[in-house]
């Protein structure tokens, strides 16, 4: 059904006429600018675009700039946030993702991703992907199992049958331990780390604070990741099963309270990646 015909308004602040599109649910200037309710252009990643977003009507309360934010985002955080894709970036249909038109006529999605920090820098930091690939998990077609591994919070690490390697495929690596901040929060199953794909996040972007890799996992997440990244296939394998009791790198399960046993090597990390071109790797903002 076509929208009716506009019905002009003056905008004195603005010193300009105006009408509400209730299709769009934004308004439209003489300049042909639109503006959402909360007064923020339709380009911008507002909180009323986000309001749209499924999962995301606390992202006011819950999701805000860090600051300091070298103190925030430190290697093991885990955090959500929302995410743009260009419609051209996107294979096929995005159920999850919520439409928003750009400054430009151009046309975006978004939704909000996971992430856990690998590399901290003074206003970004690097990050890693955390997917469930629609809750198949490393068993979707395409997905190298090798690049990745079960990120996960509770007691135990769990691997769907389908996803176990077949023939002389490489399995997942070993699984990662998340805590959770609240207790009322779990990662779901099927969620995957993948270390073959680096993320640059600014610390002045909205994040939520889900958690952080438990102690005794750190130098694991860091040791794996430095694996496939350079190409290595010598790192151990989660073993095949549906689920595993995994006692972390430590040996005692969380890691908390163990020292310096469970932390990476701060020196070597950084000289591992002033070794890379990491520029040529980058897949995000």
């Amino acid at each position: 059904m076509a929208e009716p015909p506009p019905q002009w308004q003056w905008d004195e602040g603005r010193k300009s006429w105006f009408w509400w599109s209730n299709e769009n649910e934004f308004y439209v200037y003489a300049d042909g600018s639109k503006v959402n309710p909360d007064g923020s252009t339709v380009n911008e990643l507002s909180e009323y675009a986000l309001s749209k977003i499924p999962g995301s009507l606390i992202y006011a309360k819950n999701y805000r700039v860090r600051k300091p934010g070298h103190k925030f985002f430190k290697v093991g955080k885990v955090f959500k946030v929302l995410w743009p894709e260009l419609t051209g970036n996107l294979s096929s249909a995005q159920s999850n993702f919520t439409e928003v038109a750009g400054k430009f006529n151009e046309t975006y999605f978004a939704k909000i991703r996971w992430f856990v920090v690998v590399k901290e820098l003074n206003d970004c930091c690097l990050c890693l992907s955390i997917q469930t690939y629609r809750r198949q998990g490393v068993a979707k077609y395409g997905v190298i199992k090798n690049h990745h591994s079960i990120i996960y919070t509770g007691s135990s690490p769990q691997m769907k049958t389908d996803e176990q390697p077949r023939g002389e495929e490489a399995g997942m690596r070993r699984p990662v331990l998340v805590e959770a901040k609240s207790k009322t929060e779990k990662m779901d199953k099927t969620s995957r780390v993948n270390y073959a794909k680096i993320y640059t996040v600014e610390h002045n972007v909205k994040v939520y604070d889900f958690g952080q890799v438990e102690r005794g996992y750190l130098n694991r997440l860091i040791t794996q990741f430095q694996a496939v990244f350079d190409g290595s296939s010598q790192a151990a394998e989660f073993p095949h099963g549906n689920t595993t009791n995994d006692q972390g790198d430590n040996g005692g399960g969380s890691g908390r309270g163990q020292g310096s046993a469970g932390n990476t090597n701060d020196v070597e990390l950084s000289q591992h990646f002033d070794n890379m071109r990491l520029q040529h790797q980058y897949d995000g903002t």
